[in-house]
């Protein structure tokens, strides 16, 4: 997993999220030991986001990379 951090962009923020958000706590871990500077988990994952009113959009850009 830290070969793929390595290849995160510095001068964007990540965002890292799975369902409930107990994965990227770790996630975020390994991205920091690679130097990642911006980064986010967010918590509750994508089920309390969808909770909290926040749409989820399924068209959006593909990530680089």
């Amino acid at each position: 997993m830290l070969e793929k951090a390595l290849e995160f962009p510095n001068d964007k923020p990540i965002v890292f999220q799975c369902r409930s958000g107990a994965r990227p706590a770790f996630a975020c871990s390994v991205a920091q030991a690679a130097g990642v500077k911006q980064m986010v988990n967010l918590d509750g994952g994508i089920v309390q986001w969808n909770l909290a009113g926040h749409p989820i959009v399924f068209d959006a850009p593909k990530p680089v990379g």
